[in-house]
């Protein structure tokens, strides 16, 4: 049974239940969120871009990344809240939703992406890209 990898962008402002959703599953695969709830409801939107990449599976999210550009620096973004359902690992989500997100970053002019990662997984990844 493969994997749909077609990807759904989405820019902040979200809608509260696409943001409490979001956190819900960042919180399953992190044990806690990095972002604030509020930056997914808008309350960076005058200094940052914000943009999540999601995919879905039987309508159950199945991977996210997200990308925040700095307005005042737009050659600049950081990258984070990279996962994926722990029960379709390894089947390309995460690394399709990353790709799409680097070609879209560097289509708008963005040169330089920021990420960390004390998860050996997610460094192969990103290594990988």
């Amino acid at each position: 049974m493969g994997v749909n990898l077609h990807t759904i962008k989405l820019e902040i402002p979200l809608t509260k239940p696409v943001a409490k959703e979001l956190t819900t599953f960042w919180e399953k695969i992190f044990g806690e969120v990095d972002l604030p709830l509020h930056i997914f409801l808008g309350s960076e939107v005058e200094d940052n871009q914000n943009f999540v990449y999601l995919n879905r599976r039987r309508n159950q999210l199945a991977g996210t990344c997200v990308v925040t550009c700095s307005r005042s620096v737009p050659r600049l973004g950081g990258f984070g809240e990279v996962a994926s359902d722990p029960d379709m690992r390894r089947s390309g989500i995460a690394t399709h939703l990353c790709g799409q997100a680097i070609d879209d970053f560097r289509t708008i002019g963005g040169q330089a992406l920021f990420l960390g990662t004390g998860n050996p997984e997610a460094a192969r990844i990103y290594h990988r890209l």
